[in-house]
């Protein structure tokens, strides 16, 4: 099963992303929602605090512009896929597709949302 806070991560880095919290807030909110994660495991989630930590401290110390650090952290919730098995009598696989949505909009105010 999913980690609950790799959907969370990619809702408040989509917040961030269209302008709904500042670097900062997410920022604050990302540390504090990541550091009991144990990083010594291998996991989708370890992968995405990783790349998230890694574009962060690219932008700390000017080796990327905010704009850069936004082209490459937006990748990472245009589209997310969860495959969940769950065991009945008929063994069946179930697949939810959750897709967070990304959109700036043209004289409008940009939004993300999250959808399943």
């Amino acid at each position: 099963m999913p980690n609950p806070l790799d959907l969370e991560i990619r809702e408040h880095l989509a917040r961030y992303l269209v302008g709904e919290s500042t670097l900062r807030e997410f920022r604050e909110w990302f540390i504090r929602a990541t550091d009991r994660v144990d990083l010594r495991v291998e996991s989708p989630l370890r992968d995405l605090i990783g790349e998230i930590e890694l574009r962060v401290a690219e932008f700390t110390s000017s080796h990327l512009g905010e704009d850069d650090l936004r082209s490459l952290l937006t990748p990472l919730i245009e589209r997310y896929e969860i495959d969940m098995t769950h065991t009945r009598k008929s063994s069946a696989t179930q697949v939810t597709v959750a897709t967070l949505t990304y959109q700036q909009s043209v004289g409008g105010r940009p939004r993300a949302s999250a959808s399943a």
